[in-house]
């Protein structure tokens, strides 16, 4: 699977959409499609374990954040089918912020691809607007 990128405007102040992208972490079945049962394996100081279910997979990942560049990191860990990464950023660029999604994950065995492509670059599109719309809702909730 080739990496895929998606990168939209959010109207939101700088601090919502972090609370967001955080909430994200722990909470992916709020914002993705088809994903559920998360469980925190593990907590470090900048980050944490967690395992779900996605599309028929399970998945275990060891999520980082990094507050000063705005970053939240999704690596796989010891997967069956893939190895790769998610990364969620914010991105400032001529006064406006963007949600910026990076997916990489590449087969173990390039004869062994179970995810439709297009399917999954529609899912990180999907997942990033509900990530903006809940940033833009929060916004005005609490404007």
């Amino acid at each position: 699977m080739p990496q895929s990128t998606t990168r939209i405007p959010v109207h939101a102040p700088l601090e919502t959409l972090w609370a967001v992208l955080r909430d994200k972490m722990l909470h992916p079945d709020g914002y993705i499609q088809r994903a559920h049962g998360p469980e925190i394996l593990e907590t470090f100081p900048d980050g944490v374990r967690r395992r779900m279910h996605f599309r028929g997979l399970v998945l275990e990942e060891r999520i980082t954040v990094d507050p000063q560049s705005r970053e939240i990191a999704f690596v796989l860990l010891d997967h069956p089918v893939y190895r790769g990464s998610v990364i969620n950023r914010i991105v400032r660029q001529g006064g406006e912020l963007y949600l910026e999604m990076v997916r990489s994950w590449t087969p173990l065995d390039p004869g062994v691809d179970p995810l439709d492509h297009q399917e999954m670059v529609r899912s990180l599109e999907r997942t990033a607007r509900n990530i903006r719309d809940r940033a833009e809702r929060e916004a005005v909730r609490v404007a």
